[in-house]
């Protein structure tokens, strides 16, 4: 099977043609990561899935600052999302980032209602956000 490449950014997606409602799966870097942090992983998971859930689309969260509070990083991640096409959002971080989505799930706006799943990597729950652990 030909695998178009995913590309990085705001805008990145590769999705089917089906008209089932669309599941998007959103990366978020970790503390001074970007869009590299994941590598193959993204593109790897979206043609593993893609037999299984045909509308997915799969976009990497763009560089983002982490000098600033989270609450505003969160912030500006929920503005993010709400660009999006509509559809249910699954969102996975990695350390820091999953810090970030893990504010973003527990947020009580209308954007983060279409949040259905989150994924962690390696992220320092524990002691750190009360929230989820």
């Amino acid at each position: 099977m030909d695998r178009p490449e995913l590309t990085f950014g705001t805008t990145s997606t590769v999705s089917s043609n089906r008209s089932l409602e669309t599941i998007h799966i959103v990366y978020v870097h970790g503390f001074q990561g970007d869009h590299t942090t994941f590598q193959s992983f993204p593109s790897d998971l979206h043609y593993y899935l893609l037999p299984h859930i045909p509308n997915l689309q799969s976009w990497i969260y763009p560089t983002y600052k982490s000098a600033k509070p989270l609450s505003f990083a969160v912030k500006n991640f929920l503005m993010w999302l709400g660009s999006l096409p509509e559809g249910h959002i699954i969102i996975s971080g990695h350390s820091m980032g999953g810090l970030l989505v893990a504010e973003a799930a527990t947020d009580r706006s209308d954007v983060a209602r279409r949040i259905i799943g989150m994924i962690a990597f390696d992220t320092p729950y524990l002691g750190m956000h009360p929230h989820v652990v």
